[in-house]
């Protein structure tokens, strides 16, 4: 097939479209960017272009080698591509057009669901790398009849990695091993678990895939491998006829779901960690709570190292009014002349009391009995009061009272480790309720860009151990509350994927 009878692209301004090719190992992906690189680099079935080894080619355009990226090429359980790798051409008849195919790793391969998560990661991160995407092609076997568990391994974690904006606006079709009207694959089952892609291809191409010994030497079999890859030349027109009307779209969205994931399932570990950090708080505080006991129990057992006793003390207080007292008898509490109208005389020793009331005729005093020079004028009185006093009743008990100082300096040291404690448990607690809460925002937040997505599939293990991690929690109060947390979470993003 000849240059010229390939899709006549006429533009003028030069236009770059990037196509990101996906699908599960064994499907043909190979050996489609194989006829690919024949389309563009004018291959011929007596002289292909190899760029992908198979078993029975070896690699001709060396521009195109990809170091390491190549798994062993016989077998055909495991991914031939190990990494992503770019395949940039100039379309042959407008050097203004340029194709950039990004191939990357097989999914379900038989290195296990490790190996596919690596994959997947890989072909995130070269969506993102790439900027923006005029189509995805997805490449599937025509002659898959149902949808087998890897079948639906690759669609999942396709579903759960394409965002709704790219998926409806850029999805393609090629279903290989099958012409349309031999392909047995079930479309709708392929629309109602991804998406309805914009156009379905069909293409038989075995050319890479069997000994050209075989075919080259028979013209029989010579010419049914000659219509193929004549066929295959006008699938690709028809393919980029398609792509090149298509519009880019940006890969922002891979990010902002890459980021989604990522946060969800460090909220999901943060709270296995929180759960781990309750479990041990609550063990300091139940001992805490059992040295308080004993502490306080101790305690009490030292407190009867004193006894009560009752004084009488007597005390100055000051008055509004001038009485006369005595020298002698004032501390005893003795007023001689209360409210004494005499001139104010704060000296004892003179004679000025000769004309106080409380004087007898012989100059002594009817209250207290002594003489005038013994009395004086003061505002204060000697009042008594009752006081209720703790004392030490003897010396062995001072030693009690040195272990009850003890004890009660321990019961308030624990005392405020176990409020501590409570503290620390209750912040946990409300951590733990919040990373709930963000984990159900993130999740919402994520279903917005790819509808699709299976929460259920994806957080299963997660799930899984946060259970476990439920279970070693010793308080029945506690492993009840973390249970009912991690139920409503399942209900939840079940509930999130049942409307995609």
């Amino acid at each position: 097939m000849n240059n010229q009878s390939r899709i006549n692209l006429t533009g003028k301004t030069p236009l770059t479209c990037k196509i990101l090719l996906l699908g599960g190992t064994g499907t043909g992906k190979s050996t489609i960017i194989n006829m690919m690189a024949n389309y563009f680099l004018s291959g011929t079935l007596e002289n292909p272009k190899v760029v992908i080894p198979t078993k029975y080619f070896k690699v001709t355009e060396n521009d195109f080698v990809r170091n390491n990226s190549e798994a062993k090429i016989a077998d055909v359980t495991r991914s031939q591509t190990t990494s992503c790798c770019n395949y940039e051409f100039k379309h042959p008849g407008n050097s203004f057009y340029d194709f950039i195919f990004i191939d990357t790793p097989g999914m379900s391969d038989t290195n296990g669901i490790d190996q596919d998560d690596k994959n997947i990661e890989e072909i995130v991160n070269a969506a993102i790398n790439v900027g923006s995407l005029t189509a995805i092609v997805i490449i599937a076997s025509g002659t898959e009849a149902r949808v087998t568990p890897t079948i639906m391994n690759t669609i999942i974690r396709l579903r759960n990695s394409l965002p709704d904006e790219i998926v409806y606006n850029n999805l393609l079709l090629i279903l290989t091993k099958c012409t349309k009207s031999s392909a047995c694959f079930s479309e709708d089952a392929f629309a109602n678990e991804i998406a309805k892609p914009k156009q379905i291809f069909y293409m038989d191409n075995q050319v890479f895939c069997t000994d050209p010994q075989i075919w080259l030497n028979d013209e029989d079999e010579y010419s049914i491998v000659q219509h193929q890859w004549n066929k295959s030349f006008k699938t690709f027109d028809n393919l980029l006829k398609m792509i090149t009307e298509m519009n880019a779209t940006s890969t922002k969205a891979f990010t902002e779901m890459r980021d989604l994931r990522n946060k969800i399932k460090s909220e999901i570990a943060t709270i296995s960690q929180t759960t781990t950090n309750i479990q041990q708080i609550q063990d300091k505080l139940e001992a805490a709570y059992i040295a308080l006991q004993k502490t306080g129990d101790k305690k009490n057992s030292f407190s009867n190292y004193t006894t009560t006793e009752t004084i009488t003390i007597t005390v100055p207080v000051e008055t509004s009014i001038i009485n006369t007292v005595c020298t002698t008898h004032q501390r005893s509490g003795i007023i001689c002349h209360k409210d004494c109208g005499l001139e104010f005389t704060g000296n004892s020793g003179t004679t000025n009391f000769n004309g106080c009331y409380c004087m007898g005729s012989d100059n002594k005093c009817t209250e207290c009995g002594c003489d005038t020079y013994s009395h004086f004028h003061t505002n204060v009185e000697m009042k008594t009061e009752t006081k209720t006093i703790n004392k030490v009743i003897n010396k062995v008990l001072e030693d009690v009272k040195a272990q009850y100082d003890m004890a009660d300096a321990d019961h308030k040291r624990i005392s405020n480790d176990a409020n501590q404690f409570q503290q620390a448990f209750a912040k946990l607690q409300a951590k733990a309720d919040d990373n709930y809460n963000k984990i159900r925002q993130l999740c919402s937040d994520l279903s917005k860009i790819c509808s699709r997505f299976n929460f259920v599939d994806e957080l299963n293990a997660n799930i899984k151990n946060m259970k476990l991690d439920a279970k070693t929690l010793k308080n029945l109060d506690l492993r009840d509350k973390a249970e009912s947390e991690i139920r409503k979470l399942e209900a939840y993003i079940d509930g999130l994927s049942r409307q995609g």
